[in-house]
């Protein structure tokens, strides 16, 4: 297997694994190695994204073993049966828990409604950890409504402008944690967490260091 990424599951159907930072899930035109392309190899036969992460955002990737595994899933993700949650480090202190409900737009993408709810982890007055669960699945819609919020993701250079912030980091520290759907098969509820990024990781001690 390659070590540019982690299996969290494995079966006969699906597999679920922990994408690294900066990789894409499905090729671009531009660049054609792509998180898909390496599983593929490694796993010796094609595997098939049920959706994707952007290629910052480092965490669970859901995939079928076939194009019908796939379909089975993508359904799932349609009639929002899929749990997903993510964690995302932030600039400044926001509210414990807290609903947004503002419409998105992503970049090239029309508006779409869109609700995400928030629960903090740790509040700071120069950062916090919040875990975010998206209701609906818009591109971008976590990136999107952490600016609407007032608190952007920290080194998010697509949504926000990176400079007008205290904290800089090479990446959106954007993490896919905790993904619950229904075996396409089987049926059986599965239920896989993937802990935070390492670099994730390290920015916090630093940060913490900071705020002590």
């Amino acid at each position: 297997m390659s070590k540019e990424y982690r299996v969290l599951l494995d079966d006969d159907y699906v597999c679920v694994v922990d994408k690294p930072p900066k990789m894409l899930v499905v090729p671009s035109p531009e660049k054609k190695t792509c998180l898909t392309s390496i599983l593929s190899k490694d796993m010796g036969q094609p595997v098939y994204p049920c959706h994707r992460l952007d290629y910052e955002t480092s965490g669970i990737v859901l995939f079928a073993k076939s194009k019908d595994g796939q379909h089975k899933i993508m359904e799932q993700f349609k009639n929002r049966k899929v749990f997903k949650r993510y964690i995302a480090i932030v600039h400044g202190p926001v509210k414990r828990t807290f609903d947004m409900k503002e419409p998105v737009k992503a970049i090239g993408k029309e508006e779409k409604d869109a609700l995400t709810k928030f629960r903090a982890e740790e509040i700071t007055k120069l950062y916090s950890v919040v875990n975010a669960i998206p209701i609906t699945g818009r591109s971008n819609q976590i990136r999107i409504h952490c600016v609407q919020s007032g608190h952007p993701i920290i080194g998010d250079r697509k949504y926000s402008v990176v400079k007008d912030y205290p904290i800089q980091f090479s990446r959106t520290c954007l993490h896919a944690a905790h993904i619950e759907f229904y075996h396409p098969f089987s049926g059986e509820h599965v239920d896989v967490r993937c802990p935070m990024a390492q670099d994730m990781e390290q920015l916090l001690v630093e940060l913490r260091k900071k705020v002590i």
